[in-house]
């Protein structure tokens, strides 16, 4: 091809699909979940890869140096948690202490990383200091007040990120409703075919989940974005609104098919990769196993070091009871020496989860079901030892278990026998490795990987958000409120509209039955004979 047909078809390209220089971006990602981390971790490597400046604010050190990539870390957020809150003491929590429990932690914690150092340096940087702003919709609330800021929906386009896919946080954003017929509340271990009583459940739950964020946990982020900024800021909710689209971690494979918006954008298991070399230890302990190896990490948030004593004892007496012939590679690290350690057990302080659940030998996994850790255990194909302890991972497990790629341990009721009984269920069965794999292949099965579809939409709103928003994704449902959008006044006025119907009507039948038997009356009287006069 001449060089003067490279240069047309070049130009011709560029016109066609855009171009987008190296933007300056901005993430607020506050969420203090090292898991979480991961995800969003995964998308900002990726988007300085591409070229892009990132700054992060984000209470996690860079994982992995890249010169695009810049952390303001806000320090001392996971001391205040281990100082403030007993995570595994979540474990007997009801839903509505669940509920309770998310909006005073998100409150405080959000508040506590305002007053670090690295959030008050950011707040010095001048208002065009970015081209976009990447933020966490929800569990951090409170950092809004860098969006206006920054000039975030009216001088630069917003995009919205979220580890927890949708849910009622997800509404305000894109003007659609997650309905409580289909879609369970995270906190809740219900499916999306729910029966009369888990609907009814659902929508109280709902409702009170919606009824808690606008007027307790909105307001205290509110209350806390203006005492870090010292001085008054638009509502959040209107902040909200001004976030153009949403890249949510959601796949149909284990949260099930859910009507979106354009603007709402899948990029489930965004952190997923195939498996790397293991270092050699670890690799050597793997490869040695005969029948095989049980992977064991119950996550960052729940610690197998702060598990109860007796638990740990019994869960060092099924591990030992499995024998030579089955390894277990347990991530953990514990504060003092655990004796008696079964010679069939690695304990390893930090394990590298994707590139162990890649490795051939691993047979089972034995996990909390936090969402990202299922999403990796689908993504290699490996079978489920559940052991969920709050939040969405009970409704993970669920899902799981009604997928038959999983088993279910109540950590509460936990013994050597039952736990034993499990893990050889799940080992000795094949069906359960089978299925497992066949999700593997619908996670995998795309056109795109997550992080490419991700990158794409966000240098898509770079392009189409100059202005602030990308209008044409803006649903009407931001305009609606909860009552319009479902059409309530609508049923409201209708009903009223027959009520009265049938009121005159049954009015109407009784002044003619009146008028009637008045009539009838009158005539009666008429005709009612003399009586005879006796003398």
């Amino acid at each position: 091809m001449e060089p003067k047909m490279l240069l047309h078809t070049f130009v011709a390209f560029s016109l066609l699909f855009g171009t987008v220089n190296a933007a300056r971006i901005l993430a607020l990602v506050p969420t203090a979940s090292r898991s979480h981390n991961i995800w969003n971790s995964a998308l900002m490597l990726g988007l300085a890869k591409k070229g892009h400046q990132i700054t992060a604010l984000s209470p996690d050190p860079a994982k992995e140096s890249n010169p695009n990539l810049k952390h303001i870390v806000l320090e001392g957020t996971y001391e205040q948690i281990q100082d403030t809150y007993d995570i595994e003491s979540f474990v007997n929590a009801s839903a509505i202490e669940m509920l309770q429990a998310m909006v005073e932690f998100s409150s405080e914690i959000c508040k506590y990383e305002l007053s670090t150092k690295g959030a008050k340096d950011l707040l010095q940087m001048p208002p065009d200091s970015f081209d976009l702003i990447i933020t966490e919709v929800i569990f951090g609330e409170c950092t809004f007040m860098y969006i206006h800021h920054f000039g975030g929906g009216t001088r630069i386009p917003v995009v919205g990120i979220t580890a927890y896919g949708i849910g009622p946080w997800t509404d305000r954003i894109t003007g659609s409703r997650t309905l409580p017929s289909t879609f369970a509340l995270p906190i809740l271990p219900y499916m999306s075919n729910m029966n009369f009583w888990e609907r009814f459940h659902n929508s109280m739950m709902t409702g009170m989940y919606c009824f808690s964020m606008l007027y307790e946990s909105y307001p205290q982020h509110q209350k806390n974005a203006e005492e870090a900024y010292g001085k008054p800021l638009p509502p959040l909710v209107d902040v909200y609104s001004n976030i153009s689209l949403i890249l949510v971690n959601n796949h149909y494979v284990i949260n099930g098919p859910q009507a979106q918006l354009p603007g709402v954008i899948n990029v489930g298991g965004m952190q997923c990769s195939p498996a790397k070399p293991l270092p050699q230890d670890i690799k050597s302990f793997l490869d040695g196993a005969k029948r095989g190896a049980i992977f064991f990490s119950l996550g960052t948030n729940v610690r197998s070091e702060f598990l109860p004593k007796e638990k740990l004892e019994i869960i060092l007496d099924t591990f030992r009871g499995l024998g030579p012939d089955i390894r277990v590679l347990w991530k953990f690290d514990p504060e003092k020496p655990l004796e008696n350690i079964p010679p069939n057990v690695l304990l390893k302080k930090w394990l590298p989860q994707e590139d162990v659940l890649g490795h051939p030998k691993i047979i089972a996994f034995a996990s909390h079901t936090g969402l990202l850790s299922t999403q990796e255990a689908i993504y290699h194909g490996k079978p489920i030892i559940a052991i969920p302890f709050f939040a969405d991972q009970h409704t993970n497990t669920r899902r799981l278990v009604d997928m038959k790629v999983a088993e279910h341990v109540v950590f509460t009721q936990l013994t050597k026998e039952t736990f034993t009984k499990k893990i050889m269920k799940v080992i000795d069965d094949p069906s359960y490795k089978q299925r497992m794999e066949k999700m593997s292949q619908l996670l995998r099965d795309q056109p795109q990987t997550p992080l490419e579809r991700a990158i794409f939409w966000i240098e898509f709103t770079l392009r189409q958000g100059k202005t602030g928003r990308v209008e044409a994704l803006r649903s009407a449902g931001l305009g609606l409120n909860w009552y319009q959008y479902f059409l309530l006044d609508i049923f409201a006025v209708i009903f009223f509209s027959i009520t009265m119907i049938i009121i005159s009507a049954v009015f109407g039948i009784y002044v003619l039955y009146k008028c009637f038997r008045k009539i009838v009356g009158h005539k009666a009287e008429k005709v009612k004979p003399k009586k005879k006069k006796t003398k």
